[in-house]
């Protein structure tokens, strides 16, 4: 039988890195969550992302109003708030179509983003509005106040600065 000698030496060093492993091992051990609670953080999650996304837009419902809205998909409240409903139904339909098509791989593109972008808008606008890059000139407002937060790009600029946000995710 052959005795094989390893070609490395236990030194203080290796013995610092397998502290710093060993260590590492047991925090992720000590830090695991089950299932049914990871499930629950995530849902929580998406709620609470759907909820502030929208608020920025100016949406007026409540965070109670979007879990309601959320766990029906298809809200059968009806008022005042109509637009609001449909923007919570839309975005919560796009957040579970990026889901699906795995964008966390950095496979980001036009044609996603503009069926995202159709996604969000479905019975909001229509047309040229709704899956294309935008044509016109708007500005961010506080829903509030009304004063103007955030003027983005001119419309014309928009097409040419895409492809640079696409490699800048990748």
């Amino acid at each position: 039988m052959q005795i094989i000698k390893p070609e490395y030496e236990i030194n203080n060093d290796i013995l610092s890195l397998l502290d710093s492993v060993s260590q590492s091992q047991g925090f992720l051990s000590a830090s695991r969550i089950s299932f049914p609670d990871f499930i629950e953080i995530s849902a929580r999650a998406n709620i609470d992302a759907i909820h502030h996304s929208t608020r920025l837009e100016g949406n007026r419902l409540t965070h109670r109003q979007v879990t309601a809205i959320v766990a029906d998909k298809e809200s059968r409240i009806i008022g005042k708030y109509v637009k609001d409903i449909q923007e919570v139904i839309n975005y919560a339909k796009a957040r579970d179509f990026l889901k699906q098509e795995k964008v966390l791989s950095g496979d980001v593109n036009k044609e996603l983003l503009m069926q995202v972008h159709s996604l969000l808008m479905n019975r909001i606008v229509t047309g040229k509005l709704k899956g294309y890059y935008r044509q016109a000139q708007n500005v961010i407002s506080d829903s509030k106040s009304n004063e103007i937060v955030y003027i983005p790009p001119e419309a014309k600029d928009v097409s040419k600065m895409m492809p640079k946000l696409y490699l800048w995710v990748k």
